[in-house]
């Protein structure tokens, strides 16, 4: 058995053993830290407990409240690192170099107690890329903060660092405060005996020894995010017979002789263990709607059984809990979860470090000495590492920092762009070692010089109608050795341009003015601040020529978004068009500039491009009082209602986009195409267009279609109604029950 994920945390996981002799997964307590020095982790959106810690992150970002400081060393522009305090693009290779001035640092001041080999190759690294005055700043942020700090590192940074990190917290009594650890009570099963690299490589080496004739894949795609250097795909087609479970088309799915229908996990009863080393037992939230089995299923039948996957669970847990198990049973189903493992209560780190832990460092050292550039393999965003690239919703949300849509692109630094004679859209030949890609280059401001990042998860040749071809395969130039950060990387600029939709092309306000902040100080003396625009207030208000709004009696709606909060991360935007049956358009009208996202979240770069701040603003309709939409339309297709919306009736319609016009937040969409495709006949015969998403009805595509809400025809405006639909729903729940309906923020 083996076991292979392209993005991982086994980095992680090694460091702790490494320093504790224990494997252990570390969980952050993030409202509970003053202080928070991230070096490169993104872990406001990293998709590892990313929701619980933006909750924890964001409760401590009230000005009313005691703030917390966060420090972000990373190599290009995230989510986190737009909410940072005090952000420093540093290359993925010189991170650890940063780590290692701030040992020092606190060695010096007799925080940090470290001996012998450790401490000569602490003590012998350089540092060139931070100053050193931000070095003492942290320090001695963090020695005022003891047990209220906390020291966190990406996954993809090597396992040194992971262990350099542990110790640092451990000396400043963070440890089992601000960071909790876990015990992975499955790591001691021997599938997880090898890190997802060793597995990989592993299984190569025996398909290619001749020891396998029957390989069986659950699920995945290893031979599209294989590393490119191990030729996976010719080495399954050279078994004697190769079978993929999966629940949809991909480029392994094509490469094996047999392929299996694979129940979604939505369909099937299984059992999990959490980040947290908890046992959850997995529950289908509607039947399967297609003849599919789901693993375990699949895998008793392989060995002649005929059990479902309920009665599989079932009989597993009973054989492990003979006594009490009906109402243990209920129990579980109930809650969803078993009593989990207690924490792992850590005291002291080992003196008498392991060897690969100086192995890691060694091999750091040495792979420092090579000259070119860098290049980083990150998770993408909306896609992680290539599983949700079929997924529309998803290729057409703009990625939180650069706006793109159906495409990554080669993020560089607008100094190595201008160095190299690039700018955006421009294609060139990357090169890794014997491995090469034709790829798109956009500059992205805050990058970190001599350094380039590349996302994961496209250009994939088999992976459903919507996904293909979208974007630059990575996978094809990521190799074993390489598989975070690859050294000594060149380019060659070629004559060729190529298109990339984005929302939102530019990054300032013409000088205006993007935002207004304060110091905390500041804010206390004038919490107003942001409203006043230095200007004196008439005496009387100008009139206007509408007359003001008047509400009846009962309920006004409106919503408000705390900015001090908001993470950018684009979530909401997904979820309205989900909630809303807000139709995809391709990339193709997204270049047109007709995207149909009913809320959007602005991007906008303060500062020198080179190292920027970053601000985001959420937009969507204001449903303004004295809307000038309403004024403007000729057939009163937009109303001001009793309780404060401006309602859209949408067979009222006829077009003339007025009201877009006249928006001054600009969150009106036209509907230009029958995007849902009522009528096939009509799909335009010259040209590729969005209309080939939907060339064949779709049973499971129609399902998704929320059935409280209007699918709207071609030729209207849609925009923001604060889900109209869902506070219908609740004032007539609430009247039913004779109340009035409580809204709670």
């Amino acid at each position: 058995v083996f076991r292979y994920e392209p993005v991982n945390r086994d980095n992680l996981y090694k460091g702790l053993y490494d320093v504790i002799g224990k494997k252990v997964s570390p969980q952050y307590q993030l409202d509970k830290a003053d202080v928070i020095v991230s070096f490169g982790s993104d872990f406001l959106s990293d998709q590892v407990c990313d929701i619980q810690n933006s909750r924890q992150f964001s409760s401590r970002r009230d000005p009313d409240q005691s703030l917390n400081r966060l420090y972000v060393f990373e190599n290009n522009y995230t989510v986190t690192g737009s909410k940072a305090d005090h952000r420093y693009p540093v290359s993925h290779s010189k991170i650890p170099e940063v780590l290692f001035s701030l040992c020092r640092e606190l060695q010096k001041r007799g925080v940090l107690k470290i001996y012998g080999r450790l401490k000569n190759l602490v003590n012998s690294s350089r540092n060139d890329s931070i100053q050193t005055v931000v070095v003492k700043a942290i320090a001695s942020d963090l020695i005022s903060s003891k047990g209220k700090s906390l020291l966190v590192a990406g996954a993809e940074q090597p396992s040194f660092v992971h262990s350099l990190l542990f110790m640092i917290n451990q000396q400043l009594n963070n440890n089992n405060r601000t960071v909790t650890y876990t015990s992975l009570n499955f790591s001691s099963d021997p599938m997880f005996r090898m890190s997802n690299s060793e597995s990989i490589v592993t299984l190569s080496n025996v398909i290619k020894s001749g020891k396998i004739d029957t390989l069986i894949i659950l699920g995945g795609d290893p031979v599209y995010t294989s590393p490119v250097d191990l030729g996976f795909s010719s080495l399954v087609k050279s078994l004697k017979m190769s079978v993929h479970l999966t629940h949809k088309q991909n480029v392994t799915s094509s490469s094996c002789q047999w392929v299996v229908p694979r129940s979604h996990y939505l369909e099937s009863w299984g059992d999990l263990v959490d980040v947290e080393g908890r046992t959850l037992i997995q529950q289908p939230a509607i039947r399967p709607l297609y003849q599919s089995v789901s693993d375990i299923e699949f895998l008793n039948r392989c060995v002649g059984g005929s059990k479902s996957d309920y009665a599989l669970v079932r009989s597993y847990w009973r054989g492990r809990n003979r006594v009490g198990f009906e109402t243990l049973w209920k129990t579980w189903l109930h809650d969803g979860i078993m009593p989990g493992p207690k924490k792992v209560a850590v005291r002291d780190y080992s003196v008498s470090l392991s060897p690969s832990f100086f192995t890691s460092i060694h091999s750091y050292f040495t792979g420092q000495k090579r000259d070119g550039l860098e290049l980083s393999f990150v998770k993408d965003h909306k896609l992680y590492d290539g599983r949700f690239s079929n997924n529309a919703w998803l290729q057409e949300l703009p990625d939180p920092i650069t706006k793109l849509t159906w495409d990554n692109a080669l993020l560089i630094s607008p100094s190595t762009a201008k160095e190299l004679n690039l700018k955006s859209q421009d294609k060139v030949k990357l090169k890794s070692g014997k491995f090469e890609l034709v790829v798109a280059v956009m500059v992205s401001p805050g990058h970190a010089d001599r350094s380039l990042t590349l996302s994961l998860g496209y250009g994939s040749l088999v992976v459903g109608r919507v996904g293909e071809n979208t974007g630059f395969n990575a996978y094809s130039i990521r190799t074993s050795k390489f598989l975070d950060n690859a050294i000594g990387v060149s380019l060659i600029k070629l004559n060729e341009q190529y298109a990339l939709a984005s929302t939102q092309d530019h990054g300032s306000m013409e000088n205006r003015p993007l935002f207004r902040a304060s110091t905390l100080s500041e804010y206390r003396d004038n919490p107003n601040f942001a409203t006043d625009m230095g200007e004196p207030v008439p005496e009387t208000p100008p009139r206007s020529s509408v007359p003001d709004i008047k509400y009846t009696e009962g309920y006004q709606w409106g919503m408000a978004i705390d900015l001090g909060k908001c993470t950018g991360c684009s979530v909401c935007v997904t979820s309205c068009q989900s909630e809303n049956n807000i139709p995809i358009v391709g990339k193709e009208e997204v270049l047109n500039g007709r995207e149909m996202h009913w809320m959007r979240v602005d991007r906008y770069y303060e500062g020198a491009t080179e190292d920027p701040g970053l601000v985001t603003q959420p937009v969507t309709c204001l449903q303004c009082e004295n809307a000038p939409c309403e004024q403007v339309c000729p057939v009163a297709a937009t109303t001001h209602d009793d309780e404060g919306l401006n309602a859209m009736t949408y067979n009222r319609c006829v077009g003339t986009r007025y009201c877009a016009d006249n928006c001054p937040t600009k969150v009106r969409r036209f509907n230009f195409f029958d995007y849902h495709q009522r009528h096939p006949q009509s799909k335009p015969k010259d040209r590729v267009h969005m209309f080939d998403y939907f060339r064949e009805p779709d049973k499971a595509l129609q399902m998704q279609f929320n059935p409280d809400v209007t699918v709207r025809m071609r030729g209207v405006m849609e925009k923001c109604t604060y889900c109209v639909q869902r506070l219908s729903d609740a004032k007539i729940t609430a009247k039913n029950e004779g109340r009035v309906l409580l809204v709670i923020f």
